[in-house]
């Protein structure tokens, strides 16, 4: 058995004006083989590449195994996801797991509205005959929980290998099924996390390391390409009751809201909170420190209320790593609506989440933009 599995269950083509990722992954994967010469680790694959079959193969340090034909796959599908990882377990029995999704991440982006249904997503997926998929949030805590209850404890490490994937409702809802996440608010250039250099640095490590130390090797090992690239590691376990940190802040804004005037101000503040974001302005997220920061030009304990909750959630962030301009960020984004338009859009979607609920943001939302 080795001491660590890296799965890396990836979606290659290409989505709206954002091109297929064949080239950085197939890399990643190359680099990844050669570090499983390593006796203490494993990884396996599965890569769906545009206009082509998807492959599943483990990784074993002298080239890829013999490769299974599934066909048309689609990363779109829990199912899938969930039969990688099942499979990934008896190719490859490792006590250590980590799952890696690597694809395009596609948040809240406004240009793809109409995409598909489930816009807070990962992994698009585009069958032969034109059907369009996502892996959504929900699927994937679905999937990820399934995984774990067949394993008997969740999966050490869930990584994003996407942009836009680090927003607190994606690890609030996948919390109870992972015990540490990385990934970006904003950008993460093609090249992806060294996966090898994270295999490499585990191994180095020794036995015996906990999730967050692996989170923590995965982030060190990160070398960002652009100037607004950014990797956060997360304690998923500070985030199985994050939502009660923003539900003071989430009465005040609806109070606000409620007030002559309060409307205004309010959307206002979320529009300039996501328009402060490096690559993807304005598409309905914003990272929770630029959040705060508008939040000092609202009269009031706004401000004051922010800092206490970002004090709270930041003892569950183990490192951040990024380019020049985003070296300011919290690492951690909200949905933040720019127009009333934009939220109505994706209200549907965002309203099941289980922070949106719990925290009272959804509601909060509505009351800023639809009542």
């Amino acid at each position: 058995m080795r001491q660590f599995r890296i799965s890396v269950y990836a979606a290659a083509e290409g989505v709206g004006r954002f091109g297929p990722l064949q080239g950085p992954i197939d890399r990643q994967l190359f680099a990844l083989d050669r570090a499983c010469v390593d006796p203490r680790i494993g990884a396996t694959a599965q890569i769906d590449r545009e206009a082509s079959p998807a492959f599943r193969y483990r990784l074993e340090g002298r080239g890829p195994g013999k490769a299974i034909n599934l066909g048309e796959g689609n990363t779109g599908d829990p199912r899938e996801l969930v039969d990688f990882v099942r499979w990934s377990r008896a190719a490859c029995p490792a006590s250590c797991e980590i799952t890696v999704l690597s694809g395009h991440g596609l948040g809240y982006l406004t240009s793809l509205a109409g995409w598909a249904m489930g816009t807070r997503a990962i992994l698009p997926n585009t069958a032969a005959n034109g059907t369009r998929d996502l892996l959504t949030t929900l699927e994937l805590a679905d999937a990820l929980g399934a995984c774990g209850r067949e394993r008997g404890r969740p999966t050490e490490l869930v990584a994003f290998d996407a942009c836009l994937m680090n927003t607190i409702e994606v690890l609030t809802e996948v919390s109870p099924h992972a015990e540490a996440a990385v990934g970006t608010p904003d950008e993460l250039s093609g090249g992806g996390y060294d996966l090898a250099g994270a295999a490499s640095g585990m191994a180095q490590a020794g036995g015996g390391l906990s999730p967050s130390r692996i989170a923590d090797t995965f982030a060190a090992r990160y070398a960002p390409q652009n100037e607004a690239d950014m990797c956060t590691a997360t304690d998923l376990r500070c985030f199985r009751t994050v939502e009660a940190s923003l539900r003071g802040v989430s009465k005040m804004l609806a109070d606000l809201a409620g007030r002559p005037g309060g409307r205004e101000v309010t959307q206002r503040l979320f529009l300039q909170a996501s328009s402060a974001m490096n690559r993807f302005r304005a598409n309905g997220l914003a990272d929770l420190g630029a959040l705060r920061s508008f939040a000092s030009g609202v009269p009031g304990p706004l401000a004051g209320a922010l800092d206490a909750a970002l004090e709270r959630i930041d003892r569950g962030i183990i490192r951040r790593n990024a380019g020049p301009a985003a070296r300011h960020m919290f690492g951690i984004s909200i949905a933040a609506p720019g127009s009333a338009e934009q939220w109505r859009r994706d209200r549907m979607d965002y309203l099941p989440l289980r922070f949106s609920r719990e925290s009272g943001w959804g509601a909060m939302l509505d009351r800023v933009f639809v009542h």
